[in-house]
């Protein structure tokens, strides 16, 4: 009896397999109970295969940005570098058509009420013209020399880019040297204004020098982070060159929906389109909407345009940056453009939120009675102060209210958040704050020092140009034969043509340089968000045994100039036992 009751037992027992089988089953109605949002996380193993391949994921609309890192490589040291799948990150997200529609029909408005405008003040004009008499034909000639001025501000243009350039190499290199200086300088200069300037609360100097500290001690981790990110923009923007092309695109699309605005302005306020306002009936009760509400309705238009016109542009060079830095190499202009084309919900969402941020304060102004200007001048003034600081600028424009510099700082990462990961403007503000607040330390030191260095970087540059426009004038002077009054007038001129040309060229690449940093600090910040911080350029660099990318490069020219002078021996070689035979 006790051998059965025993075998029974044994029978309804459980085997391991069993209770394996069980546990699992258990977890999948889990997950089966659980949001759909959830589903979309998988662990980064998934990602590829056995062979180090891309494994997409079943239903392509959940893809994550975290989809795309690849396997691990280590080479004998035990030096680790991570494939980054950028060829197949292009294709995160999908083509939103509806989006592009409202974009492209927003636009449409803009410029059909802004072409009714242009068309009604181009008959007072024509009129004008026609009782004053005079002939344009006279003044053809003139343009000639209009022509030649413009060929040499152009050949100016492209010699101070080639000189800012070469600099923000040099620059680059000798960051250390100048981030260290900028921390003694500050701290130097601390402690002798506590020690010398007489004053109550002159203890708050020393409260000034606790940051500086942190800097040289606990953030160290973080400063040398901050001194690797502006050497490797500065790579960057003198290697990648076609990230200047968005920029440029974006100023000429600036140009253009101002000339439109003004033309609007001088329309509405001097009364020259017949335009009056409007009137509707509802439910018995007429409202009117007056002429002022309707150029006000135009200026958020126009802000927003602004708006869309900033992020396409700047997304598109952070796009161009993180595959670079990804090592994916450079990424053309249309091809950037194609990846900004997945993310129209995020820019529209972003540049809706910033345009009603932004017309606030003229709206106030318009309920006060005080919108709109009161001559032809303040027209264009007025098209001035409603365009918007530029994304992430180093600088924000005069007359900024502070709710909107807060709201510019809450959005520090959303633009990377919305372009580079793919999500919806909301989801971007939340992950701006959490990234923000998660490492305070990083946008302090961006702040307080790498933005002063920029600053430095940019009036340096304009100085260098000046002092090559000196060059440039006193070699013409010399060529000519001028002097006395006259050669030093010559290198006048030179001078302040360059120092006016390198005012734009400097700014273009302290923007590039600015916004270089806040890409690769946000990759830096999500790959240890992910735990996946080797799968950059410069790991893959230490991978082929150099330190930094400048090193790879001079080794590869070496080797090429190496090879160059051992074909040549060999030739020589050959020549002599040609000879002696």
């Amino acid at each position: 009896m006790d051998e059965k009751n025993s075998t029974e037992n044994e029978l309804e027992e459980p085997t391991l397999e069993e209770m394996i089988s069980e546990e699992e089953n258990k977890d999948k109605k889990k997950k089966k109970g659980r949001r759909k949002w959830f589903s979309r996380k998988r662990d980064h193993e998934q990602n590829y295969d056995e062979q180090g391949n891309y494994v997409p994921r079943e239903k392509p609309r959940h893809g994550l940005y975290s989809d795309y890192y690849g396997p691990m490589i280590e080479d004998e040291k035990g030096r680790k570098a991570g494939k980054f799948f950028f060829k197949e990150y292009n294709s995160l997200g999908r083509h939103h058509f509806f989006g592009e529609f409202l974009i492209v029909l927003i636009f449409g408005i803009f410029f059909a009420f802004g072409g009714y405008n242009l068309y009604y003040i181009g008959g007072p004009i024509r009129d004008a013209y026609a009782e004053s008499g005079i002939d344009i034909t006279e003044y053809y000639g003139y343009l000639k020399y209009g022509l030649y001025i413009i060929l040499i501000i152009f050949a100016v243009w492209i010699i101070s880019l080639a000189i800012s350039y070469y600099m923000v190499k040099i620059f680059g290199k000798i960051a250390p040297i100048l981030m260290f200086t900028l921390v003694f300088l500050e701290i130097g200069l601390l402690v002798l204004l506590y020690l010398n300037f007489e004053w109550e609360y002159n203890w708050i100097f020393i409260l000034l020098v606790i940051p500086n500290v942190l800097m040289l001690t606990l953030w160290y981790k973080k400063f040398k982070k901050a001194i690797h990110i502006v050497r490797m923009s500065s790579i960057a923007v003198s290697k990648q060159r076609e990230i200047l092309v968005p920029q440029i695109t974006q100023t000429l699309w600036i140009i253009f929906l101002s000339f439109f605005h003004i033309i609007t302005t001088i329309n509405t306020f001097f009364e020259i389109t017949p335009i009056t306002g409007a009137t509707f009936e509802i439910r018995e009760s007429t409202y009117e909407i007056s002429k002022g509400w309707i150029f006000f309705a135009y200026s958020c238009l126009f802000v927003f345009c602004i708006f869309v016109i900033y992020f396409v542009s700047q997304g598109m060079k952070m796009l161009m940056v993180h595959n670079w830095y990804r090592g994916g190499g450079s990424m053309g202009f249309w091809k950037a453009f194609h990846v900004i084309r997945y993310r129209w919900w995020g820019i529209i969402g972003y540049a809706f939120s910033s345009a009603i941020i932004h017309m606030l304060q003229s709206l106030r102004k318009m309920i006060k009675g005080d919108f709109g200007p009161k001559n032809v001048k303040e027209c264009f003034t007025q098209t001035g102060e409603l365009i918007p600081t530029q994304v992430n600028a180093l600088r924000t424009k005069k007359g900024t209210p502070w709710y909107e510099r807060i709201w510019m700082s809450l959005n520090f990462y959303s633009l990377p958040c919305i372009v580079i990961e793919n999500r919806l403007y909301h989801q971007a503000l939340i992950r701006s704050l959490y990234l923000s607040i998660r490492d305070i330390p990083s946008r302090y030191i961006k702040r307080s020092k790498v933005d002063v260095l920029f600053y430095f970087i940019k009036y340096a540059l304009i100085v260098i140009n000046g002092l090559v426009g000196a060059l440039f004038g006193y070699g013409i002077a010399r060529y000519f034969d001028v002097s006395g009054y006259t050669r030093y007038a010559v290198v006048g001129i030179t001078i302040m043509v360059f120092l006016w040309v390198a005012g734009g060229t400097s700014t273009l690449i302290v923007n590039d340089l600015n916004n270089s940093y806040i890409t690769i600090l946000f990759i830096h910040t999500i790959d240890e968000l992910n735990n996946k911080e080797y799968f950059t350029l410069n790991e893959l660099g230490k991978l082929k045994g150099d330190t930094t990318i400048t090193e790879v490069e001079m080794k590869e020219k070496k080797h090429k100039w190496y090879q160059f002078r051992k074909k040549k021996k060999e030739k020589k070689e050959m020549k002599k036992t040609n000879e002696e035979k």
